[in-house]
């Protein structure tokens, strides 16, 4: 089900995106079915591990539809994609790395306006660059179109990166913890630039961030998005969601949320999680994802589904049972972690291959030549092994061990639902 106010047309929409990526370990679930739909102006908030760099169409997506105005972006192309790259712009979370340090202000900023034709003269350039900076309140102007990102402060650093964004005047910012770098006394006022922009001219602002009240801020009049392990598990009005949040996992977000009053901290409501460990994305828990950390969480029951009038759409549900068990884990085998697998098969196939690069220089009589041949057969084992350790760690298929029931008037089987007594 698509995420979407009422009665809006949407300007940009994943359509149950998903992305998965291949490990030696197996295949990683990093977003899983997720839809939402922003409208014109719009600023929201993204709490959690999210999808920013789909939304941007930098990423494609293993499953689902990016659409913009209506089509999808990736069966488009020429001038209708072109199009899409420039209203779709991102604001990257470091400051210091998002920059060329080898680049002005002036060039940085410029470089977008020559390409897209936006200035055909440096006089043109100037006056453009000039008023981005007013723009994003780094005055007076001329002090900082020469300088050069290590001159800048980090608010003043991620400014220009924002200035960089509305270069090609785009309808769609999606700020990936843009403020998560800067220190907290210049955080208001970068929020609040966004904020601005959003209402000025009318841009859709997607806030990315893991700060719950970062998020209530700036989303004070918009929507909040709650994410774990790749889904939406709740969407709704900010007030709505941070005063009676839906799901178990927003709740424990709000709670942790520090009070600059004493008094507040000690009569807040705590949420105890059954478990402070998030489950590996190789092997996620069926159902609600949430359910092995859940403090409401019981075996064969769900947590009560809310009206389906209700637009929260919250994502709290237990699947029937209860929780389920990985049975590879808790048969005594060994579950490897994938980053680790992933590190050490890049370091054996490096091993592998400088050996062989070095290989045809080495005299064939020395004794480099067989270390070097030693340190290759040494490389080639190391893979092996850690491809075997990846394959060995892989959970095992979903298997069933249901039977169907048997009439023992007839001998034949046959459906619980179709049974006088089976549903109820």
């Amino acid at each position: 089900m698509t995420h979407r106010r009422g009665g809006e047309s949407p300007l940009i929409e994943l359509d149950h995106i998903s992305r998965t990526f291949a490990t030696p370990a197996g295949v990683i679930t990093a977003v899983d079915s997720v839809s939402l739909a922003l409208g014109q102006g719009e600023a929201m908030c993204l709490v959690g591990e999210s999808g920013g760099r789909l939304l941007t169409g930098l990423l494609r997506p293993s499953g689902g539809r990016l659409l913009y105005e209506g089509k999808d972006v990736w069966l488009t192309k020429g001038a209708d994609l072109a199009r899409f790259r420039r209203a779709v712009q991102l604001v990257h979370q470091d400051p210091y790395a998002s920059l060329n340090p080898t680049r002005t202000v002036f060039q940085t900023l410029s470089a977008p306006l020559f390409r897209h034709k936006k200035a055909s003269s440096g006089r043109q350039a100037l006056a453009a660059v000039t008023e981005l900076l007013a723009r994003v309140d780094l005055t007076p102007t001329e002090n900082f179109i020469a300088k050069y990102p290590h001159q800048l402060s980090g608010g003043q650093r991620q400014r220009v990166a924002i200035a960089r964004a509305l270069t090609v005047d785009p309808k769609v910012i999606v700020a990936d913890e843009a403020v998560s770098m800067v220190d907290v006394s210049i955080r208001i006022s970068l929020l609040n630039l966004l904020l601005a922009l959003a209402k000025e001219f009318g841009v859709t602002i997607v806030l990315i961030t893991h700060d719950l009240a970062v998020a209530r801020y700036f989303a004070s009049r918009g929507r909040i998005g709650v994410m774990y392990l790749g889904r939406i598990v709740e969407l709704a009005d900010t007030e709505a969601l941070v005063t009676d949040p839906a799901h178990p996992y927003s709740a424990a977000l709000i709670a942790a949320i520090p009070e600059a009053d004493p008094d507040i901290t000690r009569s807040k409501t705590r949420v105890d999680l059954r478990s402070a460990e998030i489950p590996s994305l190789l092997s996620l828990p069926s159902g609600c994802t949430f359910h092995p950390r859940c403090p409401i969480a019981e075996a064969g029951r769900g947590p009560r589904p809310r009206a389906a009038s209700d637009p929260r759409r919250a994502r709290g549900r237990l699947p029937r049972g209860g929780p389920r068990t990985n049975e590879r884990a808790g048969s005594g085998d060994c579950v490897m972690d994938p980053i680790l697998l992933q590190g050490a098969f890049r370091i054996g196939f490096l091993i592998l291959a400088l050996s062989l690069l070095v290989l045809p220089f080495e005299d064939r009589s020395s004794a480099e030549f067989v270390a070097t041949v030693l340190a290759a057969i040494i490389g080639f084992v190391f893979i092996g092994i850690v491809t075997v350790l990846a394959r060995s760690s892989l959970p095992p298929p979903p298997r069933s061990n249901a039977r169907t029931p048997v009439d023992k008037a007839t001998g034949k089987g046959y459906n619980e639902r179709d049974s006088p007594s089976g549903g109820n």
